[in-house]
């Protein structure tokens, strides 16, 4: 135990841990006054900044609201379409179960659309069900 608080201490007075000071690296774009990162109108090879989407899903495919979402549908028995405003071919996302359990998601792009299948993780049936999803995409 006494290593333990000797590390602890060794670390808390090596200093401040990065993202702690009010110095930041360059090309890393401050916090602007409402809290968040500010978006740089053309992105650099320095910019690690991303651009982050949502969408809430009914069963019935109505868009529940989110963010950068323009539209979504139910094509068919568990699958969605979701549209974006912008291309998220090169993005990754997520979906996740806003109610049911033992339901898993696969998702595919094409341009500013995301199809969501949704189906049983037992039988892997297509199933109607509503979801959550999110799409992080370089700037």
């Amino acid at each position: 135990m006494n290593r333990l608080f000797a590390a602890l201490a060794i670390v808390s007075l090596t200093g401040p841990v990065y993202g702690q000071t009010k110095s930041e690296p360059p090309g890393v774009n401050p916090p602007s006054a409402s809290g968040g990162a500010r978006a740089a109108t053309t992105p650099s090879s320095t910019d690690r900044g991303m651009a982050l989407m949502s969408a809430r899903v009914a069963i019935s495919g109505e868009s529940l609201g989110g963010a950068g979402v323009v539209s979504s549908t139910r094509a068919a028995v568990g699958i969605y379409y979701v549209t974006f405003g912008r291309d998220v071919t090169g993005c990754a996302s997520v979906a996740t179960s806003t109610n049911a359990f033992d339901i898993n998601y696969t998702i595919t792009t094409y341009q500013n659309t995301l199809t969501v299948y949704s189906y049983r993780s037992g039988n892997q049936a297509l199933q109607d069900s509503d979801f959550s999803l999110i799409t992080y995409c370089d700037r």
